[in-house]
């Protein structure tokens, strides 16, 4: 029966007790589950901060209910 003693490596997130007795019960049917970090899915997730988020969202030069006024205004 599988056993999680840590977080997962890359989000430091416990799974819940729920996710843990899903495992169990797949693992006892003989199914292979996976969070995706035997097969190298962690490299693909991208982790930013709320720096490089303003940083992005900053060449916005409108807001969201200005193009959407425009957009109906042109319609």
């Amino acid at each position: 029966m599988p056993t999680v003693k840590k977080s997962l490596p890359t989000t430091g997130v416990l799974p819940s007790e729920r996710k843990l007795r899903s495992l169990r019960a797949l693992s006892a049917l003989g199914v292979k589950v996976s969070d995706g970090y035997d097969y190298g899915l962690h490299e693909a997730l991208v982790e930013t901060d709320i720096m490089k988020t303003r940083k992005a969202l900053s060449a916005i030069k409108t807001s969201m209910s200005d193009e959407v006024v425009k957009d109906r205004d042109d319609n």
